[in-house]
């Protein structure tokens, strides 16, 4: 199982896409590099980092791209289908996971799911974040909503996230001290509907499927 440190920071860091700058340079890097075989030769070059304070999570991605494109431009739409970063993590309270999925245009979705199992209507049991919901999160991206038609030519741009502890434990229940703690977590990058399709994780998942918890590796708060 992979593993990953998240260092608690005492400021409130921004997530401006500044990757090694107020506060950001002492946070671990993943990098997003295992890619399915279904994938086509495109291979970005994808990493990440976490840190936490005292309201939430906060997280970059820095993504060297090619092939860029992104249609999906409302809250919950199939931003996976754009080029796209995720992050999926199970805090060690509750029953289910959160999946992040934002595209390089700032749109994003966000379940909390509790039974992965396939279906025809989606997953087995999962509940679609709110509207309201939505404001416990909040996005930064370095590209513009809709990037349409595609970019063909090497393109760096970077997302960042925050998602606040309310948030969490509206679904999960109370999280309590993290210091110690070990969550369940996993890195994602896609792009399903490029002209280059690719599935890339930081833990390998077994299967072409992100939603997969058990291949998730853990993450460790300090």
């Amino acid at each position: 199982m992979k593993n990953y440190d998240v260092e608690r920071v005492s400021t409130v860091p921004s997530i401006n896409g500044q990757w090694n700058e107020d506060g950001w340079e002492k946070a671990n890097v993943v990098d997003v590099d295992v890619f399915r075989p279904e994938s086509s030769d495109h291979r970005p070059e994808v990493k990440a980092k976490l840190l936490y304070g005292d309201k939430g999570i906060y997280g970059l991605f820095s993504v060297r791209d090619q092939y860029v494109r992104c249609v999906n431009t409302t809250y919950q739409s199939s931003v996976c289908k754009d080029s796209c970063v995720e992050f999926f993590f199970k805090p060690h309270t509750g029953k289910g996971y959160f999946n992040l999925e934002c595209n390089c245009g700032g749109s994003f979705l966000c379940y909390y799911i509790e039974d992965h199992r396939r279906t025809s209507k989606g997953l087995e049991k999962m509940t679609k974040l709110t509207v309201d919901d939505a404001a416990g999160i909040k996005i930064y991206h370095s590209m513009p909503e809709l990037v349409e038609p595609e970019i063909k030519e090497k393109t760096d741009w970077t997302v960042g996230f925050f998602f606040s502890f309310s948030l969490i434990e509206k679904y999960s229940g109370p999280l309590g001290d993290l210091k110690g703690k070990e969550w369940h977590a996993n890195f994602y990058k896609c792009g399903d509907n490029t002209s280059h399709p690719h599935w890339a994780s930081w833990s390998p998942v077994s299967t072409l499927n992100f939603h997969l918890p058990d291949c998730f590796g853990a993450i460790h708060f300090k």
